[in-house]
C-alpha cells in the first residue's frame, strides 16, 4: 500500500497510514470469519464480506468492500480528523470525497450503478485521534438524519448545538461538491439520500478493536 506523499507528515502520516491498514485488515479477518464475523454498517447479519481492496481508483480510494448480499462499502479512513469547515481541511476533502462516490454512481460514471440505501454504504472511519465532534456528534446527528421526517427541516434532526454544526458543515461540504458537478446545490430529497448512506465509524485498534 502507497502512502500519500505531502511534506511534513512525519508520524501522523505513518499513523494515518497504520490506520488504514488497520481498518482494511478488520475487513479482511471478516470476510476469512464468514458468518462468525458481525457485519458492521448497519449489514444484516446474515451478511459476509466477500472482498475488500484497498487504494482504488474510486472517489472515495483508501478502501472498499463488497458483500454477499450485493452492498458495497466505499471507506474513507483517517486516524485522526477535526470537523474543519474549510473546503481544504481534512473533513472537507473527505466529505467531498464521499460525496463524489454518490455523484459518479448516480450518473453511471464508467458502469457504476446507483447506490442502494439498503445495501451500500458511505464510510468515514474514523480513529481515536478523531475529534469528539466527529466521533460522537457527528455520527449521532446522522444516526438521527436516517428516521428523521420528510416533512421536518432536515437541521431540525440535531439534537443540541454540537450535532447541529457537525451536520451543517457536512451539509455546506456535499452541496459544494454536488454544485461542482451539476452546477446547483442538491434539492432536500438528495442531499437526504446522500446523508442516508454515510456512516461514521470509530475504531479503537489499541483498545477493544485491537
Amino acid at each position: 500500500m502507497r502512502s500519500r506523499g505531502g511534506g511534513g507528515g512525519g508520524h501522523a502520516t505513518a499513523a494515518g497510514v497504520q490506520f488504514q491498514v488497520n481498518v482494511a485488515a478488520d475487513l479482511v479477518v471478516g470476510m476469512l470469519a464468514e458468518r462468525d464475523y458481525e457485519p458492521p454498517w448497519r449489514w444484516p447479519r446474515e451478511t459476509t464480506i466477500e472482498s475488500v481492496r484497498v487504494e482504488t481508483s474510486e472517489p472515495t480510494d483508501d478502501i472498499s468492500a463488497s458483500t454477499s448480499l450485493g452492498g458495497r462499502a466505499y471507506i474513507q479512513a483517517k486516524n485522526s480528523l477535526d470537523l474543519g469547515t474549510a473546503a481544504i481541511s481534512e473533513f472537507g476533502k473527505a466529505v467531498t470525497q464521499l460525496a463524489n462516490q454518490y455523484v459518479v454512481c448516480r450518473d453511471g460514471d464508467d458502469g457504476r450503478t446507483l447506490l442502494d440505501p439498503d445495501n451500500d454504504r458511505l464510510v468515514l472511519a474514523v480513529g481515536k485521534g478523531a475529534s469528539g465532534t466527529i466521533r460522537e456528534s457527528l455520527r449521532g446527528v446522522l444516526d438521527r438524519v436516517r428516521d428523521w421526517p420528510a416533512d421536518k427541516p432536515l437541521l431540525d434532526a440535531a439534537s443540541g448545538e454540537q450535532q447541529r454544526k457537525a451536520l451543517e458543515t457536512t451539509v455546506t461540504h456535499i452541496n459544494a461538491a454536488v454544485a461542482a458537478r451539476d452546477g446547483y446545490d442538491p434539492g432536500d430529497a438528495e442531499l437526504r439520500r446522500i446523508l442516508y448512506l454515510i456512516t461514521v465509524s470509530v475504531h479503537d485498534f489499541a483498545g477493544d478493536d485491537g
